[in-house]
């Protein structure tokens, strides 16, 4: 098979814009995640789908076109943890920052932005699930207590699971 009839068959250029879909879409959360950059994650996902919405609204397209932009723009994954957390739950959303700039200030695996999650609480601080990048499914996880001053503590999954009721993902 050469690669022109390859190239040319319809399930691989619907694949291909699939994929090429997915990665305007997420954009944003790529080159931060690649840069370490969560700090910027918010306004380089504002700046962008803001950019996305208005070029839909001035080319002048229709209704639902601007619609699926508004809801790209909102789902995006540049919210961290979520959109109605970052919204209604400030704790949360820095909560959810400080673990993660804490395993980007170390070096090492890449957290994964789009796999971070406040697990529970404790008094006085959340317990966040951040994701790394360890070149194999699933990836690793690493659990952190956040305190509301800022404090934060590494925890074990054994205590995590047992206090929280996470459980192992295979």
């Amino acid at each position: 098979m050469t690669w022109g009839r390859l190239l040319s068959a319809p399930v691989f250029l619907g694949l291909l814009l699939f994929f090429g879909i997915i990665v305007v879409f997420k954009l944003p959360m790529i080159c931060c995640q690649r840069l370490r950059a969560v700090r910027w994650l918010s306004v380089a996902g504002l700046c962008y789908y803001s950019a996305g919405v208005t070029a839909t609204v001035l080319l002048g397209l229709e209704w639902w076109v601007v619609l699926l932009a508004t809801l790209a723009a909102l789902g995006g994954g540049w919210l961290l943890p979520d959109p109605v957390s970052f919204i209604l739950s400030p704790a949360r959303r820095r909560a959810v920052r400080r673990a993660v700039e804490f395993i980007e200030r170390q070096g090492g695996p890449h957290p994964l932005y789009g796999m971070v999650a406040v697990v529970g609480s404790e008094p006085g601080r959340l317990v966040v699930s951040v994701a790394v990048e360890t070149r194999c499914i699933p990836p690793g996880r690493r659990f952190l207590a956040v305190g509301a001053d800022g404090a934060i503590e590494e925890l074990d999954f054994e205590y995590v699971a047992e206090a929280h009721g996470v459980r192992a993902q295979y």
